[in-house]
């Protein structure tokens, strides 16, 4: 579905601006692979001109996606510091598993995006700061993309770290 598509190339745009503000962009070229040749989901250049592929995956609340299909009233989950933690570790987990199409990549990189309205920047800069998560097969650098903070006019992004 295009929908889709056009949300992860904004996403890609998001995270190289918010990588650019903080003087550690990678990658040059980036591009979203299209519907059916994911994953990864997109793919772009080092500037050594290595292939890197980068994963896009969202870090949601369940009971929210359920209930954007329901009539009932819906407030949003408060993430507390451990449901981060479990939140990150499964989505990385289940990206790791991926059979990537293309490549071969030089770098594969897992981006969780969030505009969770009940997960605070500080929250998950304590999680990220303190936990080591689970070692990867595939993918070499994780990050946490979160939405427009409009108190330092950016959108968090923080690298975690991979056992």
């Amino acid at each position: 579905e295009g929908g889709r598509s056009v949300e992860e190339e904004g996403v890609l745009i998001d995270f190289a601006r918010a990588l650019q503000e903080q003087n550690k962009i990678f990658f040059a070229k980036a591009s979203h692979r299209g519907k059916g040749n994911d994953p990864p989901d997109c793919e772009a250049l080092g500037f050594a001109g290595e292939r890197i592929g980068i994963e896009l995956t969202e870090l949601i609340d369940p009971s929210a996606a359920a209930a954007s299909h329901s009539d009932e009233p819906f407030s949003p989950k408060l993430w507390s510091e451990d449901d981060i933690a479990v939140g990150l570790e499964n989505r990385i987990l289940a990206k790791d598993r991926a059979s990537p199409k293309g490549g071969p990549y030089h770098e594969y990189v897992l981006l969780i995006y969030t505009d969770e309205p009940g997960l605070s920047v500080e929250a998950a800069r304590r999680v990220i700061a303190t936990k080591t998560f689970s070692a990867t097969r595939l993918i070499n650098t994780a990050y946490l993309l979160m939405t427009y903070d409009p108190l330092t006019k950016t959108h968090p992004c923080l690298k975690m770290q991979l056992g």
